[in-house]
Formats: structure tokens, sequence, C-alpha cells
């Protein structure tokens, strides 16, 4: 298993990474997603319920990547969707619970297609930037 500290997430010529946004419907979720990629050196902004996301992503931070958790109601993350794309933010719903080195991995190459402008990989509708990742089976959680 990778260390999670040791995975670069430095973008060209230093810069720091980019902006997240990950929210999620439980307090204890939201705090190990954040926890996880800020010990992976990504500037994390964390939001409870849709209420706080839906402030935050009004504001005048700039967000690369809203990290949608599996906490979040349906509905509730169909809505997120469709306000972040109207804010051009790139979103990545989480369907369940992720080992931390691949959770990070996969927002570094969600970010990196961001940058490079690279279609979206497993994408299931790209006009609303929903990147869905899912593991295994439907209804076979692994």
């Amino acid at each position: 298993m990778a260390e999670i500290s040791s995975i670069d997430v430095t973008g060209p010529l230093g810069r720091r990474a980019p902006r997240l946004l990950v929210c999620a419907g439980v307090e204890k979720a939201l705090d190990s997603h954040c926890m996880v990629l800020e010990k992976a050196q990504f500037d994390v902004d964390a939001a409870l319920g849709k209420v706080e996301t839906r402030e935050l992503l009004a504001s005048r931070i700039t967000h690369s990547l809203l990290v949608i958790c599996y906490t979040i109601l349906r509905e509730d993350r169909d809505a997120l969707v469709t306000l972040a794309s109207e804010h051009h933010v790139r979103t990545y719903q989480l369907e369940q619970f992720l080992p931390p080195e691949e959770l990070v991995r996969n927002v570094q190459r969600l970010l990196r297609e961001c940058t490079t402008h690279e279609e979206p990989t497993r994408s299931n509708d790209a006009a609303t930037n929903v990147v869905p990742i899912r593991r295994g089976t439907p209804g076979n959680r692994t």
C-alpha cells in the first residue's frame, strides 16, 4: 500500500493542488474523506449536507472538483450535480467507501483530465460533468 503522504499533487512549476469541495451527509464520513485528501496535500473545503455545499459552491471560492460522498441522499446528489455544473465544477460521486489510496488516485486522475482537457473516463453524462466510479457489480459491494 502506498503512503498517502508520498503522493505528489503539485502541478507544473510546483503550484499547489487545485481546491476541492467535499460534501457528505454524515460528519464522520466527511471528516475521514477530508483527512485523507488533506494528508495528500490537497486544499479541501468541507460541507456537511446539501445546504452547506450549495453555499460554498455559490461563494467566491473556486473549486476544481466537487466530491460527493455516498452518504448524500440520491435526490440531493442530483441537485448538487446540477448546481456544480452551473458553476463549472466537475463532480466525482462516491458510490461506496473507497480505500484512501484509491480515493486519492481517482481525484488525481480527474484533476489531470480537467487540466489537460481530456475526456472524462467512465463518465455517465459528460454534459453535467458526472463521473461516478463504481467497483464490483451492482448489488455487490466490494
